[in-house]
């Protein structure tokens, strides 16, 4: 067990001791000394510091107790005198047994006996049964005589492992052993898990102290650091509202802090109202003055700055006067064939137009001056004459003759298929008119014409009246559609797809560019296409070559294949060449659609498109 001695010293072995070998090997095997020499007992005997050179508390009482007695061999002679023949007998017989031991401990044994035949009846002892046999026994707690001022240390303790020491009997060399520590060696105090602080917040550290020899923890202290305090930068403008004329302004000058940037403090400033500034006079509501009225102006001072009214006053402006314009001629009244003319010369102010003066001259009547016109009499009215003046439109009428009376014409109207028939009694001179004689409508009277159908349009009977010519239209039958005639052709042939009935083609193309054919087939074609065991076999007849047709010498693109090259599902769709067209050359294109019954090159029907297979395409 560990004791709390202090092991940091040791006493070095001193050579007038010496081990029997018996008890001390070469190398002391550490667990040896603590199963078999030490003792629960023992241990507690150092329970307490011992300083160097004294005794622990149990051995010194134990060396106090032996002073007063005898060796124990002495002590033991002494009692079996006292005890009688029993005790010499048993002293007989160690002696005896002693004398067979070969050990160091039986020498010894013996040697003792020797040593105390002499006094062994002089002085006296105390020895107990019980300490002579734990002598006997060699027990390390037995009233050995341990050199206490020797400590020989069996293995040194460091922070991390216990030591071994150990005291030595003088006369029989039972040692006495017991563990020792050695305290750690702290070294310098190490700052860990360092939080800085800012301005507001406090920071903290770890004062760690460690073993300089094993690293082991020894202590741990933290340090609360204090929040450091803002740190104010030079202020700032802020939040400026200037002041006007009349008005206070306001500016608030704030204080950030130059480490965290917080604001510190805010202060508001007031800026004192600037007042008016005069600007030059301005005139307004002037009322320019008339040649009779007074007129007025104002004289108005504005600030400056923000535009306020300052001042207004009020100048009158004189009267002008009457200004004679030149005399005009008004009121003008011709003479007329009955009453006399009148005119009035007038002077008006030529500023406000008021009239100065006015002068009325007159004119002599001139009398009628009649016109005759000669009105016939008509169907209904009277003939006569009419005067009329030609200046002033007085007229009258005189010479009346009597009315004609109406002159009819007859016209008849036949009845048509839906309006009845009349008779029309028109005037001859004057176009009076009046019907009679009214007949029945006669119905329609339609005569039937049909129109075959055709490929795109449908069939229908027309029936169209003979006497007014309306119409209408029934029986309509479908459109034929288009017909297109397949053979097995070799490739090459060239067939037009066009219609048997109507020549419509069923194919077309466009180039759109160098590269890019679009295609156009009927519904019709590729219906009866597939009605007749033909099927699209592939769009690959396409070359295109930069001098001729047919693909020869200088063809660019020759068998490109659509991407839909089993079957046509599309009634249009765009074919492209891959390659790259030349600027300012002509290309010259052969196209044709190829259908095919099967797979076989003589079971071929070869479509040219409308307009033929041959195209060219120059590039820009």
């Amino acid at each position: 067990m560990d004791n709390e001695w202090n092991n940091n010293e040791y006493l070095p072995p001193q050579p007038e001791h010496s081990i029997d070998p018996e008890f001390t090997p070469e190398y002391p095997d550490v667990t040896f000394f603590k199963e078999s020499a030490v003792t629960m007992r023992e241990e507690n005997i150092f329970q307490g510091e011992v300083p160097q050179g004294e005794k622990p508390r149990k051995a010194q009482e134990a060396q106090k107790a032996k002073r007063s007695r005898m060796s124990w061999f002495r002590k033991f002679l002494g009692s079996a005198m006292r005890g009688g023949a029993a005790i010499v007998a048993a002293t007989t017989l160690i002696a005896n047994a002693a004398a067979g031991d070969q050990s160091a401990g039986g020498t010894r044994i013996r040697g003792i006996f020797r040593t105390l035949d002499a006094d062994a009846f002089v002085q006296p002892n105390d020895y107990t049964p019980e300490e002579l046999n734990a002598v006997w026994r060699s027990d390390p707690e037995g009233p050995h005589q341990y050199d206490f001022s020797n400590l020989i240390v069996l293995k040194e303790a460091s922070c991390t492992e216990n030591g071994l020491s150990c005291y030595v009997c003088t006369d029989c060399g039972v040692r006495l052993t017991q563990v020792t520590t050695k305290a750690h060696e702290p070294g310098a105090p190490v700052p860990e898990n360092v939080v800085e602080p800012d301005c507001v917040h406090d920071g903290s550290r770890e004062d760690v102290t460690y073993c300089t020899v094993c690293g082991k923890e020894l202590s741990r202290t933290k340090t609360v650091l204090g929040a450091l305090g803002h740190t104010g930068a030079a202020p700032v403008i802020e939040n400026v509202i200037d002041p006007n004329c009349v008005e206070d302004g306001s500016e608030e000058e704030v204080v950030y802090c130059s480490v965290c940037g917080e604001e510190v403090s805010r202060t508001t400033v007031v800026l004192e109202a600037i007042g008016h500034t005069e600007g030059e006079p301005v005139t307004e509501n002037e009322v320019e003055p008339g040649c009779e009225e007074e007129g007025s102006a104002e004289e108005v001072v504005y600030c400056s700055v923000c535009g306020e009214e300052l001042s207004r006053t009020v100048i009158v402006l004189e009267a002008l006067g009457h200004t004679e314009d030149e005399p005009v001629t008004e009121n003008v009244v011709n003479a007329g064939c009955t009453a006399e003319g009148s005119q009035d010369e007038v002077i008006y102010c030529s500023r406000c137009g008021e009239e100065l003066s006015r002068t009325t001259e007159t004119s002599p009547a001139l009398g009628h001056s009649y016109t005759a016109a000669v009105t016939a009499p008509t169907c209904t009215a009277q003939g006569y004459t009419t005067h009329t003046c030609s200046r002033c439109g007085s007229s009258y009428r005189d010479a009346y003759t009597a009315a004609l009376g109406h002159s009819y014409t007859a016209a008849v109207t036949a009845p048509t298929c839906t309006a009845q028939g009349y008779t029309t009694h028109t005037c001859s001179r004057c176009g009076s008119s009046y019907r009679d004689t009214e007949t029945a409508a006669l119905g329609h009277s339609y005569l039937a014409q049909v129109t075959d159908p055709t490929c795109t349009a449908q069939g229908y009977t027309t029936h169209t009246c003979s006497r007014c010519g309306d119409s209408y239209r029934d029986t309509y039958t479908a459109a034929l559609g288009h017909t297109y005639t397949f053979g097995y052709l070799m490739s090459g042939d060239e067939t037009p797809t066009a219609c048997s009935r109507c020549g419509a083609y069923g194919f077309t193309i466009s180039l759109e560019n160098a590269t890019t054919i679009r295609y156009t087939l009927t519904q019709d074609l590729l219906d009866q296409a597939n009605a007749q065991g033909f099927y699209a076999l592939e769009w690959g007849d396409v070359t295109a070559c930069e001098n001729n047709y047919y693909g020869q010498s200088g063809s660019v693109a020759v068998g490109f294949r659509d991407s839909d090259s089993a079957t046509v599902t599309g009634t249009s769709g765009v074919i492209h060449l891959d390659f790259t067209p030349v600027s300012g050359i002509t290309y010259y294109y052969t196209i044709y659609l190829r259908l095919a019954s099967s797979g076989s090159s003589d079971d071929l029907y070869t479509a040219y498109p409308q307009g033929g297979g041959y195209r060219t395409f120059t590039q820009p």
